[in-house]
C-alpha cells in the first residue's frame, strides 16, 4: 500500500482513474495497512478501482473540506486532493474486518436516479439530515457496478477475472 501527495490533472467529467493525478512527492509505503486504516482511514474516501493493478484508490482531501458540502463527489475529490492511498485487493478483507466495528452503525442505501428527475432535490433533502449523507455522482460505485455487470455477463473488468468479495456485497 502506498500513500502519496497528489495534484489534480484531468478533466472532472471523465470517469475516475488512477492517472487523474500527478505525484508531487515520493511515494510513502505504508507497512502496517491495518493500523494505518484504523488510525487514519476516516481521512480518505474511495475514488476508483484500478482493475489492471488490482487496487482500490482512496483520496485524502485538504484539512477542513467537508465532502458533504460539495454536490459532486468526484469534483470535490479532484479539486481538494492532498493524498492518494492505494490498497491492493489482497489487503481489502483485512482492512474491512479491522474497521468493521467502527462503521457498524453505517448503513448504505444506493438510489439510482436518471438525469433531470429531481436528484438535486433528493441529495439536498438527505444532506439536511444530521445523520445522513447523500453523494451525487459517486463514480467509484458506478465503476464497481459496471464491472459487476461485466462479470455477470462472462466478461472481465479490466485485466482481472473477478471482483473481490469485499467490493461485491451480494
Amino acid at each position: 500500500m502506498k500513500n502519496r501527495a497528489m495534484n489534480f490533472e484531468e478533466e472532472p467529467d471523465d470517469l475516475n482513474h488512477c492517472d487523474d493525478f500527478e505525484a508531487i512527492e515520493e511515494d510513502q509505503p505504508v507497512d502496517d495497512v491495518i493500523s494505518f486504516m484504523k488510525e487514519r482511514g476516516h481521512e480518505f474516501s474511495p475514488y476508483t478501482v484500478d482493475w489492471a493493478r488490482e487496487t482500490v484508490l482512496f483520496v485524502r482531501t485538504q484539512e477542513g473540506v467537508d465532502l458533504k458540502e460539495h454536490f459532486y463527489l468526484q469534483l470535490a475529490q479532484r479539486t481538494y486532493v492532498r493524498g492518494l492511498l492505494s490498497i491492493p485487493f489482497s489487503h481489502l478483507p483485512a482492512v474491512a474486518a479491522a474497521v468493521a466495528e467502527r462503521i457498524a452503525d453505517v448503513r448504505n442505501i444506493f438510489v439510482y436516479i436518471t438525469a433531470r428527475c429531481g436528484s438535486t432535490l433528493v441529495v439536498k433533502a438527505t444532506n439536511a439530515l444530521p445523520s445522513a449523507m447523500a453523494i451525487h455522482a459517486p463514480d467509484v460505485y458506478s465503476i464497481i457496478a459496471m464491472a459487476y455487470g461485466k462479470v455477470q455477463n462472462g466478461e472481465t473488468p479490466g485485466d482481472t477475472g473477478k471482483i473481490p468479495d469485499v467490493l461485491r456485497d451480494d
